[in-house]
C-alpha cells in the first residue's frame, strides 16, 4: 500500500545518511511464507495468505520492540513508532480477514 511504500522511502533516506550500507535481502521466514503460498489456490490460499501475513507484521513489531530503545535518530525513531501502530492496525484488520476466509 501506499503508506508502506513511504515508509521504506524514508527509511532509504535515512540510511543514506548512515555510514553503514544496507542490502535489503529477504529472509529466510520470508522465503518460507511465499513457498507455503505456490501450491494453493482459492479458500486454503486466501487463509494462508493472512496467517503468513499476520505473521510477517509480528516478526515487524518484535523487530521495532527489540532496536527501539537502541535508536538515537529522533526521526528514525518517531518512524519506527508509527510503523508499530500501523502494523498493529494491520494484525487487526487482517484477523477480521482471517475470520471470513
Amino acid at each position: 500500500d501506499q503508506e508502506q511504500d513511504d515508509e521504506l522511502d524514508r527509511m532509504r533516506s535515512a540510511l543514506k545518511g548512515m555510514s553503514d550500507t544496507y542490502t535489503p535481502a529477504a529472509t529466510s521466514d520470508a522465503k518460507a511464507m511465499a513457498a507455503s503460498l505456490a501450491k494453493l489456490s482459492g479458500k486454503p490460499f486466501d487463509r494462508m495468505f493472512w496467517e503468513n501475513s499476520i505473521k510477517h507484521h509480528q516478526m515487524a513489531i518484535e523487530m521495532i520492540d527489540r532496536y527501539l530503545p537502541k535508536l538515537t535518530n529522533p526521526d528514525v525513531k518517531t518512524m519506527a513508532q508509527r510503523m508499530r501502530a500501523a502494523q498493529l492496525q494491520e494484525i487487526d484488520k487482517m484477523k477480521k480477514e482471517l475470520g471470513s476466509a
